[in-house]
C-alpha cells in the first residue's frame, strides 16, 4: 500500500529523523526482560525490520534476523519469555505475526521446515483459542482474540486455517450474549475470571478488539453470514451507550470504556466509566476504528455518519491534561493517538483526521526530548507498547514511502 502523500503536509522530516536517531542508541542497547511481543525481543525485531525498510541497510536486517533466531532457539529450549499460549502479548501468536510480517517484507527465506513449523503452530493456536472462547477468555492482548487475528494471516499459507476460522467464528456466536439491547461478550479478566455484569468496550481487553478481529475474518471472505449479525447486534449495543457530543464538555468520551449492566446506564458507577482517555487500548478512537471499518465492509452509511460526528468531537480535545495523557508511548500516549488518527484517515478519507495526526505527532516529537532525560523512560526504551520501540515505529511510518503495517498487530491496519 502506498502511503497517502498528503499526510506529509505537517511533517518536519529532518526533526523526525533526528528524533529517531536520538532514540536508537537507547533502544539498541536496552536489555529485553523476555522474548514476547509487547515488552520483549519480538518488538525489537519489528523495530529493526522497520529501520531496514527505511535505511535499506543490511545491518538492520541482520539484527532483526539474529534476534528472531535467538527467540526461536529460546522457544525450542524452553528458556524464553515466549509462552506456549494464545496470548498476543507474550505467546505464540505474537511470534507468528512477526514471522508473517517479516516474510511479507521479503526478509525470511522460504523453506519447507519453516512452513511445517508454522502449520504446527496454527493447529496449536486454533485448539487453544477454541477452548478459550468457550471459556469466555476473549481478550485481544492476553487471550483468544489476538490469536484469531494471527490465524487470519495464515489463510494463504495453510489450507486448513479457513476451517479453523469458521469453527472459531461459530464459537463466538455461541458465547455471545444477545437480547433486546444487542450483543456483547463477557469480560475477560487477567486472572482468568469473567464478570457477567461487566462489558468492556476497548481494543485491548474488550468488545472493540473482538469486533475488529471478526471484521478481519470477514474481510478474508470467511464466515461472513455468521459475522454480519454479530457485528450488527454488537454495534447496536455499543450505540445504545453513546452520548451526544454536543452535550459534552471538551474532554468527555462519547462512549464508555466499560459498563456494569446490573446498574442503569446513568448510574454513578457507569457514568464514571466515560473516562476522558484517548489512548489506543480503550477510548472513543477505538470505537471510531470499529465503526469506520464496519461501515466500509458491511456497507452501512449510518455507522459512517456516526463515526464522523464522534471523530469531530475527539478533534476538539487538544488540551493535554484532560485526556489522561501519560507519555509518548503507544498504548496510552501521544504516538499511539497519532497513529490511530492516521489510520482513521486512511480508512475513511475524512480529512480532519489529518489534523489529529499532525497535532499528536508534533507533540510526540516535543515530549521525547523531555523523556530522554527521564531514567524511568530510558529503562523501558526497548518496549513496544510502553517504550520507545513503538514510538520509533510511528516515526518510521511517517517517513516511509510505502506502508510498513507493523500496527496491524494492534488492529490499526
Amino acid at each position: 500500500m502506498v502511503t497517502y502523500p498528503c499526510v506529509y503536509h505537517f511533517l518536519d522530516r529532518e526533526r523526525t529523523v533526528q528524533t529517531l536517531e536520538r532514540l536508537h542508541p537507547c533502544i539498541d542497547k536496552s536489555l529485553s526482560p523476555e522474548d514476547g511481543l509487547i515488552r520483549g525481543s519480538l518488538g525489537k525485531v519489528l523495530y529493526y525490520a522497520g529501520l531496514n525498510k527505511y535505511y535499506q541497510d543490511d545491518r538492520f536486517a541482520a539484527k532483526a534476523n539474529n534476534l528472531l533466531q535467538e527467540v526461536l532457539v529460546n522457544l525450542n529450549q524452553g528458556t524464553t519469555g515466549v509462552r506456549a499460549s494464545t496470548a498476543l502479548s507474550r505467546g505464540i501468536p505474537g511470534m507468528g505475526m512477526v514471522l508473517h510480517l517479516l516474510d511479507q517484507e521479503g526478509m525470511l527465506g522460504r523453506n519447507e521446515h519453516l512452513e511445517k513449523y508454522l502449520r504446527a503452530l496454527d493447529t496449536f493456536v486454533f485448539e487453544q483459542s477454541l477452548r478459550q472462547i468457550r471459556a469466555f477468555n476473549l481478550d485481544y492482548l492476553h487471550a483468544s482474540a489476538g490469536a484469531v487475528n494471527y490465524l487470519v494471516r495464515r489463510v494463504a499459507g495453510n489450507g486448513r486455517v479457513k476451517e479453523y476460522l469458521e469453527a472459531l467464528v461459530e464459537a463466538y456466536a455461541e458465547v455471545a450474549i444477545t437480547d433486546r439491547n444487542g450483543s456483547r461478550f463477557r469480560n475477560f479478566r487477567t486472572g482468568g475470571e469473567t464478570d457477567i455484569n461487566l462489558t468492556h468496550f476497548g481494543l485491548a481487553h474488550g468488545l472493540g478488539g473482538v469486533l475488529l478481529t471478526l471484521l478481519n475474518v470477514y474481510r478474508a471472505g470467511i464466515a461472513c453470514d455468521r459475522i454480519r449479525p454479530i457485528v450488527e447486534q454488537s454495534l447496536r449495543f455499543l450505540l445504545a451507550h453513546k452520548r451526544s457530543p454536543g452535550e459534552l464538555v471538551m474532554h468527555a468520551n462519547v462512549f464508555p470504556v466499560s459498563v456494569i449492566e446490573s446498574y442503569a446506564w446513568d448510574h454513578t458507577d457507569n457514568y464514571a466509566r466515560y473516562e476522558p482517555s484517548l489512548g489506543w487500548c480503550g477510548s472513543d478512537l477505538s470505537q471510531l476504528l470499529v465503526l469506520h471499518r464496519a461501515a466500509q465492509l458491511l456497507g452501512n452509511p449510518e455507522w459512517e455518519s456516526i463515526a464522523r460526528e464522534v471523530g469531530g468531537h475527539t478533534l476538539t480535545r487538544w488540551q493535554i491534561a484532560g485526556n489522561l495523557m501519560q507519555d509518548t508511548f503507544f498504548c496510552h500516549g501521544s504516538s499511539g493517538i497519532a497513529q490511530m488518527y492516521r489510520r482513521l484517515y486512511e480508512i475513511s478519507g475524512f480529512d480532519q483526521y489529518l489534523d489529529g495526526y499532525g497535532f499528536w505527532f508534533r507533540k510526540t516529537l516535543q515530549w521525547v526530548t523531555a523523556e530522554l532525560e527521564d531514567e524511568a523512560c530510558v529503562r523501558r526504551a526497548g518496549e513496544l507498547l510502553f517504550g520507545w520501540t513503538g514510538v520509533s515505529l510511528v516515526l518510521l511510518s511517517a517517513l516511509l514511502e510505502t506502508d510498513y503495517p507493523w500496527d496491524s498487530l494492534f488492529l490499526l491496519s
